[in-house]
């Protein structure tokens, strides 16, 4: 497994794979190996967990969760990235499952139900979705220009999430905390 929070290594990874970071997508990629322990830490993981996590990059954070959860699904709408987290998230290929496109418009609690009836390979697990759903979590380094969008389809979702642990923009989380009235509320 190589080191996904060294810059130099990000490098090489981007340039073998002919690869820049994209300001159209917002990306930025998780460098400090500090950051990601605090929050793996927060999401407080376990066997018993599948993982939502939305915008997965090269796969920093991707491989953190999949060591310590039992089932990581990964949304990527950069299909160029698709590659490299192949590459980067190829030990862990049991325990991950990428999904190309637009996290906005995925079938969340048919995932959900999907994987944990997967992972419990049992059909009572398939026809019981209150109990499918207990363990999910969401943890995800979110770019600043769909923050909003992003929390807003969680919470319409109808999934009772255990745990959701956002990295964000100051400004980002600014704007969620304000109260209306306040110049950041919107």
């Amino acid at each position: 497994m190589e080191n996904l929070t060294s810059p130099k290594v990000i490098r090489e990874i981007l340039a073998r794979f002919g690869l820049e970071a994209k300001k159209s997508y917002g990306q930025n990629f998780l460098i400090d190996a500090n950051i990601l322990r605090k929050i793996t830490g927060a999401a407080q993981l376990s066997r018993e967990d599948l993982v939502l996590e939305i915008g997965p990059g090269l796969g920093t954070l991707t491989q953190g969760l999949a060591a310590q959860a039992g089932k990581v699904i990964a949304f990527e709408s950069d299909y160029q990235l698709l590659p490299v987290l192949q590459y980067t998230l190829a030990e862990f290929e049991d325990r991950v499952t990428i999904i190309p496109g637009n996290f906005l418009t995925a079938d969340l609690p048919g995932l959900c139900a999907g994987a944990r009836a997967d992972a419990e390979a049992g059909a009572l697990a398939r026809a019981r979705t209150s109990e499918s759903l207990k363990n999910v979590k969401v943890v995800a380094n979110v770019p600043y220009y769909i923050t909003t969008p992003i929390l807003m389809y969680l919470l319409e979702s109808g999934i009772p999430f255990q745990t959701m642990v956002f990295l964000m923009q100051r400004e980002a989380a600014d704007r969620v905390m304000a109260c209306p009235g306040n110049k950041n509320y919107g």
